[in-house]
């Protein structure tokens, strides 16, 4: 359960290039937050420049891809939908959520 958390928080950054991240939440830390951060931010990237690979060679390059920072409210309420177990949409208001299965 607590590895799905990264996950779904990672689908509901918001776009922003914040310093540091003073969530206070004592579930994650900020090296645990900086490694899924980097790691989706690298992924983008590769996407953004055309280098990530499928099927037939390699993605287009995609155009607007801009790198994503981490935002403390999301992860807030991503860990309390994460809790509930639920499996279900969750609607997020203007944010949206990535899920997989």
């Amino acid at each position: 359960m607590h590895l799905a958390f990264p996950f779904l928080a990672l689908g509901l950054l918001a776009l922003s290039d914040a310093a540091s991240y003073n969530c206070g939440n004592s579930e994650s830390s900020d090296d645990i937050r900086d490694l899924f951060l980097n790691f989706h931010n690298d992924a983008r990237r590769r996407v953004a420049k055309g280098e990530e690979p499928n099927k037939q060679g390699k993605l287009n390059p995609a155009k607007n891809m801009h790198k994503l920072s981490w935002n403390c409210e999301m992860e807030k309420r991503a860990q309390e939908h994460i809790k509930t177990c639920s499996g279900g949409l969750v609607n997020f208001g203007s944010w949206g959520a990535n899920t997989m299965s």
